[in-house]
């Protein structure tokens, strides 16, 4: 991993980690390319709090950060095994659909 991917992705790890309760790195996966862009992917985990809840909830965050042309693109995807609220299927499914850049990828999906 080179030196300014190695910072952004820690600077936006420590930001993460200072806005979610608990929150912590589960795997690393080894940088990948898609469509001649550059993917990090790694997993987490955080305890999700709300009012409508009665004890915090376990959530499993999946990130990719996708490197084109010197900018970086962040995609997360959430889900929660306690309450069975599972998307393994749906984020491999998102994996599999990238085939073009990544301007190209946010003008097809809407990201929150």
């Amino acid at each position: 991993m080179d030196e300014t991917a190695k910072e952004i992705i820690g600077m936006s790890k420590y930001g993460v980690s200072k806005i979610l309760k608990n929150f912590s790195d589960t795997n690393r996966y080894d940088p990948y390319l898609i469509s001649d862009c550059k993917f990090y992917e790694f997993d987490a985990e955080y305890l999700f709090e709300h009012v409508e809840i009665e004890k915090p909830l376990r959530v499993e965050l999946k990130v990719l950060k996708a490197e084109h042309n010197g900018y970086y693109y962040d995609f997360n995807c959430h889900q929660s095994k306690a309450q069975n609220q599972i998307a393994d299927k749906e984020f491999d499914d998102f994996k599999k659909s990238i085939n073009s850049t990544p301007s190209q990828i946010l003008e097809r999906y809407t990201i929150f």
